[in-house]
């Protein structure tokens, strides 16, 4: 095996072994990071839905909810989780942080679908006593 120049000029100790383990180290850290960037985001954005979902379940207004927003966005995810769940299992290697934020967004848009039937049911009965 070729020692490389830096270590040549250097006089840093060399050997094919240790490179190999030094890569491994570092690419395991990089990973590990990605792993945790992943995770982070896909918390954020499962949390992400929960104010609008408590504020409609507080307020009973979704009014300003359009319903091609909401039915886009609510089949959007489901989508894209099917999708996901049917690689992981296939490949036998599972996102945790992904099926995190969909089967929490699932939850969440599911439940504003809901709302937006629910209320705009009682809106307009409302309406008609008056």
């Amino acid at each position: 095996m070729e020692v490389p120049a830096f270590a040549r000029m250097t006089g840093v100790f060399w050997s094919g072994r240790a490179t190999r383990l030094c890569g491994h180290y570092i690419k395991t850290n990089i990973m590990e990071f990605f792993e945790a960037v992943g995770w982070l985001g896909n918390v954020v954005l499962s949390i992400s839905v929960i104010p609008q979902v408590w504020k409609t379940y507080k307020s009973h207004d979704v009014s300003s909810f359009s319903w091609s927003f909401i039915l886009m966005w609510c089949g959007g995810v489901m989508l894209t989780f099917v999708y996901i769940a049917q690689d992981n299992i296939v490949q036998g290697n599972f996102q945790w942080p992904l099926w995190l934020n969909y089967i929490v967004n699932i939850v969440g848009t599911t439940y504003l679908v809901y709302a937006k039937i629910k209320f705009t049911k009682e809106e307009v009965q409302r309406k008609k006593g008056e």
